[in-house]
C-alpha cells in the first residue's frame, strides 16, 4: 500500500494489505541503490489479536521522524480497558524495529 524512507536514506520501509510491516535497509550503488530485507513485523499478538487493522480502512502514512530515530505508524488496533479495540500509532525505534516500543491511543474504534 505504501513506502517510506528515513531521512537518512539508509532504511525503508512498506506496509501493505496483508497487514505486514518490513524494513529494509538502502544499500548505495555506483548508479542507484537496492533494499535488502531486515526486518518483517507480522503484526499478531497471539492467535486472537492482529496489531494492525486490515480490510479497507483508509489510514495516514508511516512516517519517519526528522532525525530518522523514530518510525510511527498509524495503522495500528490496541485493545482498550474495556477489552474492545481502539485506533492507535505505533511508535518504533530505529535501534528496535522487530516490535513498537510505544502506541498511542485515538479517540474513536470499535
Amino acid at each position: 500500500q505504501h513506502a517510506a524512507f528515513d531521512p537518512l536514506m539508509k532504511l525503508a520501509s512498506t506496509f501493505g494489505a496483508d497487514r505486514v510491516l518490513k524494513f529494509y535497509e538502502v544499500v548505495q550503488k555506483k548508479h542507484g541503490a537496492t533494499l535488502r530485507p531486515q526486518h518483517t513485523v507480522q503484526l499478531s499478538r497471539g492467535q486472537q489479536f492482529r496489531l494492525f487493522k486490515g480490510g479497507d480502512t483508509f489510514y495516514r502514512r508511516s512516517s519517519w521522524s526528522p532525525d530518522g530515530a523514530l518510525f510511527a505508524c498509524p495503522q495500528g488496533w490496541a485493545r482498550d480497558e474495556d477489552d474492545g479495540f481502539k485506533d492507535c500509532t505505533y511508535l518504533f525505534s530505529r535501534a528496535e524495529l522487530t516490535k513498537p516500543f510505544a502506541h498511542l491511543s485515538s479517540s474513536g474504534g470499535r
